[in-house]
């Protein structure tokens, strides 16, 4: 019931963004796998459609079949960036530049597979290019802050937040793109992360912070991430979800975007999320961060 009323309102929005203009750049070089660079090229389609207008710059995609090209072609747009082979999946490599550029090098192909939607690359175009969006839609000149721990970040973006609404548009972008459902796959979407406690067994309030460079830095914030942004986007709209990055533009305060645009505080949506979170595909909670230490409660 979740997941379907959050996609009922994604995709009533996204029927607003038809006669949107398209600001943004793609460039594909020949690539032997077609099958994969179809359905990359789809989801980058999309996502241009809907978020290109909000990069006053431009938005803009390179997907080579080799890294020299890839990395030749983002210098030509002004990154000049030395490599481009962070492995995000067997037979994709990626690198972003968190402001308007994304580029891939694609040495494998895929087929679709809407009960695997993470599985070809589809959705993870779409959640990289959405975490472009992100930074223009707040209009910053530089990829938005999230919370590390320290006194510096304490108004800045929840991680669970910024991972957790790309990880919704993500996969939601990438099974419109390929004409799939995205309730055929939602299971295996909360079946990507590493075992372990810090993946979902917290409090969302535990999923706030990333203090390295990493993930379990002290938790895994995506699958409280997406469910929490189903619930957003269910309870009051995918557009007004947008409307907290857009507010936290002027007020540099996710606690006061939140509360300003939702009408409710961070606090008593992060109790109401708990109280729902065993309905709708999660575990109850039997983890508790102590510090940056992740503790079994009772343990």
């Amino acid at each position: 019931m979740l997941s379907d009323e959050a996609q009922k309102n994604f995709l009533a929005w996204v029927q607003t963004r038809t006669g949107a203009t398209k600001n943004h750049t793609q460039l594909i070089q020949e690539n032997r796998y077609s099958s994969r660079i179809s359905i990359l090229k789809k989801a980058d389609d999309l996502s241009a459609q809907l978020f290109s207008s909000y990069f006053s710059q431009g938005s803009k995609t390179i997907i080579g079949a080799t890294e020299n090209w890839t990395v030749e072609q983002l210098a030509k747009t002004g990154w000049n960036t030395p490599n481009c082979n962070n492995p995000y999946m067997p037979g994709v490599a990626l690198c972003l530049d968190g402001v308007m550029r994304q580029g891939y090098v694609i040495t494998g192909d895929s087929s679709y597979d809407e009960t695997r939607p993470g599985s070809d690359g589809a959705a993870l175009l779409a959640h990289e290019y959405f975490h472009l969006a992100q930074t223009n839609i707040a209009k910053s000149s530089n990829r938005l802050q999230m919370k590390s721990g320290d006194a510096g970040s304490t108004s800045a973006f929840p991680v669970w937040f910024i991972e957790g609404t790309a990880e919704f548009v993500g996969y939601s972008v990438g099974v419109l793109s390929q004409n799939a459902s995205y309730w055929n796959g939602r299971a295996a979407m909360l079946s990507y992360s590493p075992p372990g406690p810090s993946t979902n067994r917290n409090s969302i309030s535990d999923y706030e912070i990333r203090v390295c460079c990493g993930n379990d830095t002290p938790t895994y914030p995506y699958n409280i991430g997406l469910v929490a942004s189903e619930y957003i986007i269910a309870s009051v709209g995918f557009q007004k979800l947008l409307d907290i990055f857009t507010d936290y533009g002027t007020t540099k305060n996710f606690e006061k975007s939140f509360e300003s645009v939702t009408g409710i505080s961070k606090a008593v949506f992060y109790e109401k999320f708990d109280q729902v979170r065993t309905k709708v595909g999660l575990p109850p909670i039997s983890w508790k961060l102590d510090g940056l230490i992740n503790k079994r409660i009772g343990g």
